[in-house]
């Protein structure tokens, strides 16, 4: 990811960075991670290699968060997660709680979210 512009934080495996234009930052494969603005908006370029279905998740994200469909930092609520996860499970991890625990727990969430309506796509 290299960012264009504004400041952007990241967390990868544990250590908080902030990014400023110019600067690069490249997180391996299965690595946790999370990045995040603050007061201002920031512009990046991301390259996701292998993509898979990277994209689809992220346009995903965006539409949910364009619709108000998530809190103030952008995450959907619980059976949408879980429909997401389950959904997405080849392009996405969650660090905690342990994958099994969150195969059971998604897996019964899931459907409940799917009949009330969730979508993946």
């Amino acid at each position: 990811m290299r960012i264009v512009a504004g400041r952007l934080f990241a967390r990868v495996a544990g250590e908080v960075r902030t990014l400023v234009p110019g600067e690069v930052l490249e997180i391996p494969a299965g690595t946790p991670h999370s990045v995040w603005t603050e007061a201002e908006p920031a512009t990046t370029i991301w390259r996701t290699m292998p993509a898979l279905r990277t994209r689809e998740f992220t346009r995903k994200l965006y539409d949910l968060a364009r619709e108000g469909r998530t809190d103030a930092r952008g995450v959907p609520g619980l059976l949408q997660v879980a429909v997401l996860a389950t959904a997405y499970r080849d392009v996405i991890g969650f660090p905690r709680p342990p994958a099994p625990v969150q195969r059971v727990v998604f897996g019964i969430l899931a459907p409940i979210g799917r009949l009330l309506g969730r979508r993946a796509t």
